[in-house]
């Protein structure tokens, strides 16, 4: 499992960093991905500080972990852009540029 942090510095730049890549048991439960994603937290010192969501094994991670859990911007935008995409042709889009 990867942990990556995103913020935007000083200068009003968007960052994004690898924190931490540990491995995970074979078995990937709830409980074996929140012992996880506690370690790397605290290790970090960031605990109170995280907000992340992934799958449904890591929201659920997340939250046993009591967590703050804010769903990711890009991942809740990402399915409506594909939709729009998929419903857009080529016959709607060419008179619309004219």
């Amino acid at each position: 499992m990867t942990f990556t942090v995103h913020f935007v510095n000083a200068n009003f730049e968007f960052q994004s960093k690898i924190l931490s890549t540990i491995s995970v048991p074979e078995n990937h439960s709830t409980l074996n991905l929140k012992i996880c994603i506690v370690e790397i937290i605290t290790n970090w010192r960031l605990m109170g500080k995280v907000a992340y969501v992934g799958g449904a094994h890591i929201v659920k991670a997340v939250a046993d972990a009591g967590l703050c859990h804010v769903r990711c911007f890009a991942h809740t935008l990402n399915p409506v852009v594909k939709g729009a995409i998929e419903k857009t042709t080529l016959s709607t889009t060419v008179p619309k540029m004219s």
